[in-house]
């Protein structure tokens, strides 16, 4: 876990290639939607990454440092963060 005791969370776990990262977000709040995010540093990533949402079977493209999705009240994403070539 990236943050623990947080309204906003991630969860991160090694890909079975050894260079990508599974990624869980989760919006803990009740009251309203929130913006989550992880620094892809942390992740051990270094530079830009591609994103993949593995629940919804789509690419969200590639991004900077962070990455981020503002998620509603309770709810969660899963994504597979791999490092840009």
């Amino acid at each position: 876990m990236l943050r623990v005791g947080c309204q906003a969370c991630a969860w991160a776990a090694d890909a079975p290639n050894g260079s990508d990262r599974y990624v869980m977000l989760l919006n803990a709040r009740s009251d309203g939607p929130a913006k989550v995010e992880v620094s892809l540093a942390d992740l051990g990533i270094t530079g830009n990454a591609k994103v993949r949402d593995l629940w919804k079977q789509r690419n969200l493209g590639a991004g900077g440092s962070l990455f981020s999705q503002t998620l509603a009240p309770h709810a969660s994403g899963l994504y597979r963060i791999s490092p840009a070539q």
